[in-house]
């Protein structure tokens, strides 16, 4: 945020690093950047890390998509799009793994295969190509979804978010914000394929979001009040 002068508020809420570490080179012109914000929040355990060995203070919160619970998203879904029940695979990542777990869910269930692509031609497992339309197309594939499988943070927090089944498959990057979530909502038996009959407890869940939320509104509220920075 170079572009702000210094007399002006700055705030990072729920940043991303994107990965575990920085190279020395990045270290020095990351502290000198962040040095200049006022107050700063990281969405994953590492970033927190990073930050605090740079000598600088950063709060660990949740991702902005979790300060909105299940019901308050469903008044942004769209109506069903798909009259059959479903699994849905939302995928980042070339990996066969997650049609190979979808198709193996459907099989069991008597389930379509749906799939988030931009291919035209459907893939060899996949009964229904969706294309990526409006946010509330989004919410509603995931809301009406009788299983997820996914590679992705945002597919994983409109998981546990709209109380789905699901099962994460780990991206070969980038996967520190995967991680984090799981691990603070006590969610990190869904990393495990053959976990896919077992409901998460939500109940569970929904008690540690309550306190994460609270958290995580406290510090907005600091920010934009200019409160005590400790």
């Amino acid at each position: 945020m170079k572009f702000a002068p210094d007399t002006v508020r700055k705030v990072a809420y729920a940043s991303s690093f994107g990965k575990g570490s920085l190279s020395d080179i990045e270290a020095a012109e990351v502290k000198k950047l962040l040095s200049r914000y006022d107050y700063i929040s990281v969405r994953e355990k590492s970033g927190k890390e990073i930050i605090t060995n740079l000598g600088l203070d950063a709060e660990y919160l949740l991702d902005p998509t979790f300060l909105l619970d299940g019901n308050e998203w469903r008044t942004f879904s769209n109506k069903r799009l798909v009259k059959e029940k479903y699994v849905l695979v939302y995928q980042l990542n070339p990996n066969p793994k997650l049609l190979e777990i979808a198709n193996r869910i459907a099989k069991e269930h008597n389930l379509k295969v749906v799939k988030f692509s931009r291919d035209v031609v459907k893939k060899a497992g996949v009964d229904i190509n969706m294309a990526f339309q409006r946010p509330e197309y989004f919410v509603s594939m995931i809301a009406n979804a009788d299983y997820i499988v996914t590679d992705s943070f945002h597919g994983t927090a409109f998981s546990i978010n709209l109380h789905k089944k699901f099962t994460v498959v780990m991206p070969p990057k980038y996967s520190d914000r995967l991680n984090s979530i799981l691990t603070k909502l006590e969610l990190e038996s869904r990393l495990a394929d053959e976990m896919y009959d077992i409901e998460p407890d939500y109940t569970a869940v929904e008690q540690i979001l309550k306190a994460e939320r609270k958290k995580s509104i406290m510090f907005l509220e600091k920010c934009i009040s200019g409160g005590d920075k400790e």
